[in-house]
């Protein structure tokens, strides 16, 4: 004979269902805040020669230098959207606002507007050669390694005005407060105030061969790829914050926020996370051939790989 349970029984049971519920709950937050972690790598095919990879309108957008194209990725799946865009040259670098895109034509001294709805728009000549491109208190502002320079456009203004920064400027950084210019032949950063369009200080030492450089919370970090080392400068002091981190071979790309620095190294094919806080470094993961960029978005990295042609998603 089976009897019913009484009303203390079941009030238990109630009452551990309720726990399993939280505890179950619990869990999928801690290993998901935003949803489900994407698969640990993806590998994603692009155009010939990516060398840029940036968060931008309707999700990824990748710079394929030798094909001349941008190819637009879903932020989710990873998936191509849509055919590439044609936009001639040789793109290498990307800067991305709302209404579009700016892409550095390294082969045409230009930048070239791309809408969000893919117009391609006529390109802009900046001068002899453009190796990165920003956008800053209403001004374009890219670098010329050909003649030591950082050249600037204001809004409404036709012809771009030049501030000479030092030997081999390659690559910028910008927030509200900052243009930073790396100078891969000079081995220094220089601080550039956006609203005044002046340098600010004397140039930083940073290591041997900087050839990128990221900003987060009034901090430069600068990848040297002639010594393998990232190093970092607090931008109001001018000075550098600690010694410099040993990475990976080669590193030649960055990407920081907040919540995380990460870093591509050419030369053993890796990117690997810098905790912002402590500069300790965690183990890194590979990925493709040539790592060339690095962008965060969401709770994923991705890696444009120049030599295969792809480029690699990992979770964060």
């Amino acid at each position: 004979m089976v009897h019913a349970p009484d009303g203390r029984t079941i009030r238990r049971l109630a009452l551990a269902v309720a726990v399993l519920v939280l505890v179950l709950g619990a869990l999928a937050i801690l290993l998901g805040r935003t949803g489900p972690t994407p698969a640990e790598p993806a590998t994603i095919r692009v155009g010939d020669d990516p060398t840029a990879v940036v968060h931008g309108p309707g999700g990824l957008w990748v710079a394929n230098q030798r094909s001349g194209t941008l190819t637009l990725l879903d932020a989710r799946s990873g998936l191509p959207q849509g055919r590439p865009v044609r936009v001639g040259g040789a793109p290498a670098r990307i800067a991305a606002a709302a209404g579009g895109l700016w892409v550095a034509d390294a082969a045409g001294g230009a930048v070239v507007p791309v809408l969000a709805d893919r117009k391609v728009l006529r390109d802009i000549p900046m001068g002899a050669d453009v190796t990165d491109v920003a956008l800053a208190a209403g001004a374009l502002w890219v670098t010329s390694s050909a003649e030591g320079q950082v050249r600037y456009l204001p809004t409404g203004e036709s012809r771009p005005r030049a501030l000479r920064v030092g030997a081999g400027p390659v690559a910028l950084a910008v927030d509200r407060r900052w243009v930073v210019v790396a100078n891969a032949a000079g081995g220094t950063i220089v601080r550039i105030d956006p609203v005044s369009r002046r340098p600010v200080g004397e140039p930083v030492a940073t290591g041997e061969a900087p050839v990128d450089v990221a900003i987060a919370g009034g901090v430069a970090w600068v990848a040297n790829a002639g010594d393998d080392t990232v190093s970092r400068v607090d931008l109001a002091s001018g000075r550098t914050v600690g010694g410099p981190i040993a990475v990976g071979r080669r590193p030649v790309a960055l990407a920081a926020d907040g919540r995380d620095v990460y870093v591509a190294n050419a030369g053993d094919r890796t990117v690997l996370r810098i905790d912002p806080r402590s500069g300790r470094t965690e183990e890194a993961r590979p990925v493709g051939a040539e790592p060339a960029a690095v962008a965060l978005s969401g709770d994923s990295v991705w890696v444009a790989n120049s030599a295969d042609d792809t480029v690699t998603r990992l979770a964060r």
